[in-house]
Formats: structure tokens, C-alpha cells, sequence
């Protein structure tokens, strides 16, 4: 406070000799007087201090949203540059980890995922906890698959221990000629085609005066595909079965059958699989 009012002195001496220099009449004007110089000063000093503090306002932060749908998984799973085994592995996505996903591939069950570091990466479905609104996610075709080529060694003629050559071991080195590079075909991935037809019938077991239910077995039918190694077997969104190409019906144990509310059906070739066609049992009342 004290500082202040030193302050105000120091003004007050410059300015009132400044004011008192001016030619006009001040006491004899028939304008009225303004401000004395003292006030003046004051003036002036609490519209500097105020403009400071006005500078040293903080600025609120912006609030960040989620614009993206996010994904978890239950079971550790590979991250890769494309989607199939084959394909360079990138990262390990763990349980309790959460990724905006930024694309999917639909026919083989891979979300595209924007890594913590940067970069994206391709993440099996299976085990993704999805949250949010993916219906406008872009469909994105997979990376063309490159093998990387294998050089075939060309094995070194050996040497005759009886040339002469002494002091510098068995074998002396011989030229092997230009190095053969066989390079590996491109493979490309074929995804298979879903059944067109599934169903499912419950063949329900009862006893006693009223009837009880004792068991229930669910019969699953389904069409044929051509060109395939087998089909996987879903029981509540999870698979739980595989059985071979030959096959288009199978009776679910009715230990699982009792608990089922839901089966779905999905070809595979090699490591591709098809989408999933889904039914809901009928059950027993």
C-alpha cells in the first residue's frame, strides 16, 4: 500500500506542474473545471492496474469428446498390419486397454484401431468389446499380403584335406558362385461364403404329473457351401463347435442346449471365416 501511494506522489508532481504550463484560463473559464490533477492520476493508475489484471484472466479448458466408438477385449489378442495370422504382428492388445476404432473389415470380424503411439492396426473380433455407434464405420479392404522372399542356400564344395594347404584348418573356403533368390508367391485371401439357410429345432423332455421339463436337445440344420475346410458353430455369440465341410447339421449336446438362446453358423478356409448366420431356438414351454 505503501508502494502505491509512493507512486501516486511521484504522478502527482509530474503531471501538476505539466498542467499548470497550459495558457488557458482555468479559474476565470466559464467551462466547467475538470478534474483536479491529483484525481487525474488516480485515474489513470487504476485503469493500468485494472487492464493488467484483465490480461492474467485464465482461459477454460476445452472439453474433450468422444467422437469415435471404442473397443476393449476380455482375452489378450494380436494386433496386425492386416487381417490374417500371416500378416506382421504389431502389437499385444490387452484386457483393460481401450482404442478408438477408426475402420472394420465385416467379412473376416476385424475392427481397425488407432494405436496409443500412433499408427492403426487390424484387431480380431472375437474377443472386442465394441461401445458406441460403428454402422458408419468405412469398410476397408485388407492389405495386399507379401511374403517376404527366402534365399536358397547353395551348399560349398568341400575341401580335400590332402591339397597341400597347411596351418589354415580342413576346409579351405571355395566359391560358391552367384547366391540363388527363390521368391514365394503372393497369397491371396479368399473369404467364404456364409450359408444362405440355418435353423434350428428343439426336441423337448418331459416327466411327471404336471409335465416337467427333464432336458432339451437342439437340432441345427444348415445349406451347403462349396470350396471350403469346415464350418465354426456359435452358441450365444460365442464359438463353441467345428465341424467338416461335409457336414450341414449337428445336434447340440443338451447340456449346452438348455442354457442356448441364440446359434450362429459361419464357414472357414484356412484362416478366413465367413459372416456369421444366426437363429434363435424355439426352446420348451
Amino acid at each position: 500500500m505503501k508502494s502505491i501511494r509512493g507512486v501516486l506522489s511521484l504522478i502527482s508532481m509530474f503531471l501538476i506542474p505539466a498542467l499548470s504550463a497550459c495558457n488557458l484560463p482555468v479559474a476565470k473559464s466559464s467551462v466547467p473545471s475538470g478534474p483536479d490533477p491529483q484525481t487525474l492520476a488516480l485515474t489513470m493508475v487504476a485503469q493500468t492496474m485494472q487492464a493488467r489484471a484483465a490480461a492474467y484472466t485464465a482461459t477454460p479448458a476445452a472439453t474433450a469428446t468422444l467422437s469415435s466408438p471404442q473397443v476393449t477385449v476380455s482375452v489378450a489378442t494380436n494386433c496386425r498390419t492386416g487381417p490374417d495370422a500371416n500378416y506382421a504382428f504389431v502389437m499385444l492388445f490387452q484386457p483393460g486397454m481401450s482404442a478408438p476404432i477408426v475402420g472394420k473389415y465385416s467379412p473376416a470380424n476385424y475392427w481397425i484401431i488407432s494405436m496409443p503411439n500412433g499408427g492403426t492396426c487390424w484387431l480380431w473380433g472375437s474377443y472386442a468389446i465394441v461401445q458406441g455407434d460403428v454402422s458408419r464405420l468405412t469398410e476397408v479392404a485388407p492389405p495386399q499380403l507379401v511374403m517376404a522372399p527366402q534365399p536358397t542356400a547353395v551348399p560349398a564344395q568341400q575341401g580335400n584335406n590332402n591339397s597341400g594347404n597347411s596351418g589354415a584348418g580342413s576346409n579351405p573356403l571355395v566359391p560358391i558362385g552367384p547366391l540363388t533368390i527363390v521368391t514365394q508367391p503372393v497369397f491371396a485371401l479368399i473369404v467364404p461364403n456364409m450359408p444362405t439357410s440355418f435353423n434350428s429345432l428343439s426336441f423337448c423332455n418331459y416327466i411327471g404329473t404336471p409335465p416337467k421339463l427333464k432336458s432339451r436337445t437342439d437340432t441345427l440344420n444348415w445349406s451347403a457351401v462349396t470350396n471350403i475346410d469346415g464350418y465354426y458353430i456359435f452358441v450365444n455369440g460365442s464359438q463353441t463347435f467345428k465341424v467338416s465341410k461335409a457336414t450341414v447339421g449337428y445336434q447340440v449336446p443338451a447340456a449346452i442346449s438348455l442354457t442356448a438362446t441364440s446359434y450362429g453358423i459361419a464357414s472357414f478356409v484356412g484362416s478366413q471365416s465367413s459372416k456369421i448366420r444366426t437363429t434363435i431356438p424355439k426352446g420348451c414351454k
